[in-house]
C-alpha cells in the first residue's frame, strides 16, 4: 500500500469562496468521491492522499479553477465531470503540462485565446474553450464535446452519434446561439422527425404547436438555459428561431442559418436526403442521433446510418462518435448504457448462432463436394491415361 503524502494549494479569495462551496460542501463531495483527505484553512486547501490520488485531485482543482474563471460559478455537474475526466485518464491529452496555476503565490490562470490550429487544439483544455450566450458562458464537459465544438467550427456539416446524455443537442444549440448572437448566421432552425416512440402526430390532441412541443421539449429547455424566455419567444414569433417537424423542411433552401436535426436516427433514406439537400449558402448544419435508439418500422434502414456510410469519404463533412464514457448526466447513466449494450450483444449472438452455424455447414458441405468432384475427375483422367497405348508401342 502506497504511503500518504501532503500537499497544499493556494487560491485567490474570489476563487476560493466559489471553489469550496457553502459550508465546504464542494470540498466534502470531492473528498468523498476521490477518497482523499482535504482540509481548508484560509485560502489554502491541503490534500492528504496517496501520490496517485493526489495527482488526480490536483488536476481536478485545476479544471475547476478554470471553470470558475470563465463562468464565475461552480455546479455539482462541473465537479462530477471534472472527476470523471481525470479518473478516465482523458485529461492527460487536454492539459498543457507547462501550465501550472498551483504555484506558491496562487496566481490565477489566464484563459488562453482560442486558436483553431491543430497543435493548439491538441493541447486545449475543455475549460479553455468558451461558448458565450446571453445567460451563461459554457465550456465543453468532456474531451469528445471539445472535439465536437472544433468540428462545428471547422466543417459546414457535422454528423454526431452516440448515447443520450452526452451533450450532442445542448452543445449544438449553444454553438448556434453563439453564432446567431455574433451575427454569423441570422436564423436558428431546429428539427426532429416525428416518429419517436411510435407516436403519430395526427392522433395527438391540439393544434400543430401543441402536437409538436412535447417532442421539442429538450430543445426549448436548452434555449431557455441560454437565452431569456421572453427573447426566445420573441425570436420564435419573428422567425429568427424556428422549431418544426422534419416534414416542414421540404421544398426550402436553408441559407444564413444554423440548422440542427435532432433524433436523426429516426429519419428514412428519403427524409435524410431531403434534409441534406436543403443546405444553403452561409449555413451550418449539425445532425445528431443515437443509432441504438431507432424507432423506425422493422426493416426500414435508418437514414442517419446510411448517410454516415455514404458520406464518410467527403472530407468537408465532419463526423464524431460519442460513447458511454462521454455521458455528462448522472454517472449511473453511462453504466446503464453499457449494461444494455452488453445485453443487446448477447441477445444478438444467441439469435445469430443458428444462422452462423448453417452458413458454416453449407460452406463446409460445398467445399467437401467440390473436393470430392475434383478427386473423382482426377481419378477418371488417370484411369483414362492408363488405358491409352503409348506412342512407342
Amino acid at each position: 500500500m502506497a504511503s500518504e503524502i501532503v500537499t497544499s494549494l493556494e487560491f485567490d479569495t474570489s476563487i476560493m469562496n466559489i471553489l469550496v462551496g457553502i459550508n465546504n460542501k464542494n470540498i466534502a463531495f470531492i473528498s468523498k468521491i476521490m477518497d482523499v483527505s482535504l482540509f481548508v484553512k484560509g485560502n489554502e486547501i491541503t490534500i492528504m492522499s496517496t501520490p496517485k490520488k493526489q495527482k488526480q485531485t490536483i488536476e481536478i482543482f485545476k479544471i475547476l479553477e478554470k471553470q470558475i474563471n470563465i463562468a464565475e460559478l461552480l455546479e455539482t455537474d462541473d465537479i462530477t465531470n471534472a472527476i470523471r475526466l481525470v479518473t478516465n485518464n482523458e485529461i492527460s491529452m487536454m492539459i498543457d503540462q507547462d501550465d501550472n496555476p498551483f504555484n506558491k503565490k496562487g496566481n490565477k490562470q489566464e484563459t488562453k485565446n482560442k486558436d483553431n490550429s491543430k497543435n493548439k487544439q491538441d493541447k486545449q483544455s475543455t475549460s479553455d474553450y468558451i461558448i458565450k450566450t446571453p445567460r451563461k458562458t459554457i465550456s465543453p464537459r468532456s474531451e469528445s464535446q471539445l472535439k465536437y465544438c472544433h468540428k462545428i467550427d471547422k466543417h459546414d456539416i457535422v454528423f454526431s452519434t452516440g448515447p443520450a446524455g452526452t451533450g450532442k443537442t445542448y452543445t449544438a444549440v449553444a454553438k448556434a446561439v453563439e453564432l446567431m448572437q455574433s451575427g454569423e448566421v441570422s436564423k436558428l432552425i431546429i428539427s426532429r422527425p416525428a416518429v419517436e416512440a411510435g407516436e403519430n402526430l395526427g392522433f395527438l390532441p391540439g393544434d400543430l404547436k401543441e402536437k409538436v412541443d412535447p417532442f421539442m421539449r429538450p430543445i426549448y429547455d436548452a434555449l431557455f438555459d441560454m437565452l431569456p424566455k421572453e427573447l426566445v419567444e420573441r425570436k420564435i414569433l419573428n422567425g429568427e428561431i424556428e422549431i418544426a417537424p422534419l416534414a416542414f423542411m421540404r421544398g426550402r433552401t436553408l441559407s444564413n442559418a444554423f440548422v440542427i436535426m435532432d433524433e436523426a436516427q429516426n429519419t428514412t433514406h428519403a427524409q435524410m436526403k431531403m434534409f441534406l439537400t436543403r443546405f444553403g449558402q452561409n449555413s451550418r448544419m449539425v445532425i445528431n442521433g443515437d443509432l441504438t435508439q431507432v424507432d423506425l418500422p422493422r426493416g426500414v434502414i435508418s437514414g442517419l446510418r446510411e448517410a454516415i456510410i455514404s458520406l464518410k469519404k467527403i472530407k468537408e463533412i465532419g463526423f464524431l462518435e460519442f460513447t458511454s464514457k462521454d455521458v455528462v448526466r448522472h454517472h449511473l447513466v453511462g453504466k446503464i448504457i453499457d449494461a444494455y449494450a452488453k445485453r443487446d450483444k448477447e441477445v444478438s449472438e444467441i439469435y445469430a448462432t443458428p444462422k452462423t452455424k448453417a452458413k458454416t455447414k453449407t460452406k463446409t458441405e460445398t467445399k467437401a463436394k467440390a473436393e470430392t468432384k475434383a478427386e473423382t475427375k482426377a481419378k477418371a483422367e488417370t484411369k483414362a491415361k492408363a488405358k491409352t497405348p503409348s506412342a512407342d508401342n
